[in-house]
């Protein structure tokens, strides 16, 4: 039986080696950008200028954030700018000393500049100074806009169990919403309360949260 399997085998033409196989082509035309693409420089093969020009622009940020100041918070403001931009992973050394500095010296009185300094230090009792005699929010901090942002970012930094943390996130979210209807769609800041209304600052992709910054201040 095998062997005249074997030989039927043998006899079966090679439908490999004989068929004719037609193949299409697709026949693009050429793509505008031509070989463009194809190569790829990677930082190491940088020229040495443009190397040299990253380095001095870090050596420019790092004597503006050294640089005497005639307010201690316009350094945290300062900071605040560069951590959202995605840059502060360049002086992060400078921005530490700096901040062990604020918290050993400072205090400050109005909201903005506290609650920015909290999300930076992360003190979080020093927000009982904005609360009235029945233990609230006063009520004088509502047309404080920027105030309210600053501290809507701050409170979401807090842990299970911080009460005074889940107030100012309560206390800062209704009045933002309100504001975000009396401010003009237009602007800047009404911008800032709807970005961060939709999505919080430390719950955002850092890179991400860059470039909208970016698109607010330029």
């Amino acid at each position: 039986m095998f062997p005249a399997l074997a030989s039927d085998l043998a006899q079966t033409p090679n439908i490999t080696a004989t068929l004719d196989v037609t193949r299409c082509s697709a026949n693009f035309s050429p793509g505008i950008w031509g070989d463009h693409f194809l190569s790829y420089a990677s930082m190491e093969a940088a020229d040495s200028k443009s190397m040299n020009h990253v380095k001095d622009l870090k050596e420019e940020l790092k004597r503006m954030i050294m640089a005497p100041t005639k307010r201690p918070s316009q350094k945290l403001h300062f900071i605040n700018h560069i951590q959202c931009l995605g840059v502060s992973y360049h002086l992060e050394d400078e921005i530490d000393q700096i901040l062990q500095q604020v918290h050993r010296e400072e205090e400050y009185d109005d909201l903005c500049t506290t609650a920015l300094s909290f999300r930076l230090l992360r003190q979080h009792d020093m927000f009982n100074k904005f609360k009235d005699g029945d233990g609230k929010f006063k009520e004088s901090l509502v047309n404080d806009v920027v105030g309210l942002l600053s501290l809507y970012e701050a409170s979401h930094l807090q842990m299970p169990g911080e009460d005074l943390l889940n107030e100012a996130l309560t206390f800062s979210t209704a009045h933002l919403m309100s504001a975000a209807h009396r401010l003009s769609s237009s602007s800047q800041l009404s911008k800032q309360v709807t970005h961060a209304l939709y999505q919080p600052l430390w719950k955002g992709m850092p890179r991400i949260e860059a470039r909208h910054h970016l698109s607010l201040i330029t």
